[in-house]
């Protein structure tokens, strides 16, 4: 925790994980740099699931961090691919055949060929000039021949095919992504839900989404489980743009998907659209993230564009909470710079944030009275900006103080000190906090070792002050969310 005080960096940086990328060595180092967070896809099967998680825990432990795991739940609109050999190595003007899921015993046997999960391409209408999407456009093929199992495709750039690629076909006309005709059940919803508590992941995050109903059956299956997994909703298609106020007050958070988005919509549309979505998730005080596209050409390059670059900033001076790496990234040949480019150009964009401005706004838009919880977050956060202090430390139990802590977007570095570990790895999500466990009853005196620590490690000193923020229960007087302003020099003399 103090390694990533150290860092000042406020925004949290999100890997995806895969069977192909998941190596020990690569995710320390990935810790190490100050990854803090994975995500990972049920669509790969229940038990690589269970090894990514299993991994993720081993090499998180041996760094000594926490790192909260989101686990996507199948989407039955998604489209993979199905490789039966290394990843494919395609040319501009490559040739390939892609067959149906029901005849990949032919697709087996060819050199060029793999299999995508979809019902027979006829009743898909997909026709000649169609355009065939791999993982998210990185590259791409148009049909030359269609037949009611077989599609002969020829590439318009070069790239690469792996197995699990995300494939979008576009229809010839419209140039809209074409959408598998199948919805999700209430009793797959359960399943993935359940799945996600067998595996103990922080987040379940519930993508495809045409109607509030599953996580209506996913928020009911954690209640009668009596499970503390969050759920976030994923935007990725027209109606959970368009209908997000029908759904935010039922989740725990929101990835912005933008490379869905601007497969499914025009881009310009997608751009403007994930404005008002920050705001919403703001004012609720819940975390989100923006994902795909961050940084591509470190798969190949070892120095992001200006044009990348300029990305990353703007998306913390949008005010994200969370920015996620895409599996490409870890495909690459550059992971470890990825992350150290993305980590300085998080810590410059924070310097110009305007901190604020945010909270003004924020206090400004936030219906009145506030309870008791808001008020005193919001004081706490406007005292941190008063008196300049470095490190806000906060007490809590289930969380929701530091999440009212987040919203407001501290400059200061928040020390969350968590008696439940689950909530102190869902806490790693929030900007600026920064978890740890702490299990004591009493807790004054591994307060004042973490900040003798933090005045060794040169995060605090003796003219600063800090904010002590507590969420828990007092014996004596039974009040909760307390306040108050510690100076360094003076404490405990």
């Amino acid at each position: 925790v103090m390694e990533k005080m150290k860092r000042k960096r406020l925004t949290k940086i999100v890997g995806t994980l895969t069977k192909l990328s998941n190596n020990h060595k690569l995710l320390v180092d990935l810790f190490s740099e100050g990854v803090d967070g994975m995500g990972i896809f049920l669509d790969h099967g229940k038990d690589t699931c269970k090894d990514l998680v299993q991994a993720i825990r081993k090499a998180a432990g041996e760094c000594g961090v926490l790192v909260p795991i989101i686990l996507e739940q199948k989407n039955k609109k998604r489209i993979l691919a199905k490789v039966f050999s290394p990843p494919i190595e395609v040319l501009k003007g490559t040739e390939i055949s892609i067959y149906s899921m029901a005849q990949q015993e032919l697709a087996a046997k060819e050199e060029k060929a793999i299999a995508i999960n979809c019902p027979p391409f006829a009743e898909l209408k997909i026709k000649e000039k169609c355009v065939i999407l791999f993982d998210m456009g990185k590259t791409s093929a148009v049909v030359t021949q269609v037949e009611e199992n077989k599609l002969r495709c020829t590439f318009r750039c070069n790239g690469t095919i792996f197995d699990n690629s995300i494939v979008h076909i576009l229809d010839s006309e419209t140039q809209e992504a074409i959408e598998l005709p199948f919805n999700k059940t209430a009793a797959e919803c359960i399943e993935d839900v359940e799945t996600a508590i067998e595996l103990d992941v922080e987040f379940i995050l519930v993508n495809g989404l045409e109607s509030t109903l599953e996580i209506v059956e996913a928020r009911k299956q954690l209640a009668v489980k009596n499970s503390k997994i969050k759920i976030m909703a994923k935007v990725d298609n027209k109606w959970s743009t368009a209908e997000i106020d029908s759904y935010i007050d039922l989740i725990d958070g929101v990835v912005v998907a933008r490379a869905e988005l601007g497969i499914k919509m025009r881009t310009e549309i997608a751009f403007w659209l994930q404005k008002p979505i920050i705001h919403k998730c703001n004012m609720r005080a819940i975390p989100c993230m923006e994902a795909s596209h961050f940084l591509d050409s470190i798969a190949e390059f070892p120095k992001p564009t200006c044009a990348e670059t300029t990305d990353v900033y703007m998306a913390v001076i949008e005010g994200f909470d969370c920015l996620m790496f895409t599996k490409e990234l870890l495909y690459g040949k550059y992971p470890l710079h990825g992350i150290r480019a993305m980590h300085d150009i998080c810590c410059i964009a924070e310097e110009k944030f305007d901190y604020s401005a945010h909270y003004v706004d924020l206090v400004a838009k936030t219906k009145k009275p506030f309870d008791s919880l808001e008020a005193v977050s919001s004081s706490a956060v406007s005292t941190a900006f008063n008196m300049k202090s470095p490190v806000m430390i906060a007490l809590t139990e289930r969380g929701r103080g530091t999440r009212y802590l987040a919203k407001y977007k501290p400059y200061a570095a928040v020390l969350a000190l968590c008696q439940v570990p689950k909530v102190a790895h869902q806490c790693g999500l929030y900007r600026s906090i920064f978890p740890l466990i702490c299990t004591c009853t009493n807790l004054e005196d591994p307060i004042k070792e973490l900040i003798e620590t933090m005045k060794k490690e040169g995060i605090l000193h003796p003219e600063d002050n800090i904010i002590l923020y507590s969420g828990l229960k007092e014996e004596k007087t039974g009040t909760e969310n307390t306040m108050k302003a510690i100076l360094i020099e003076q404490l405990y003399l």
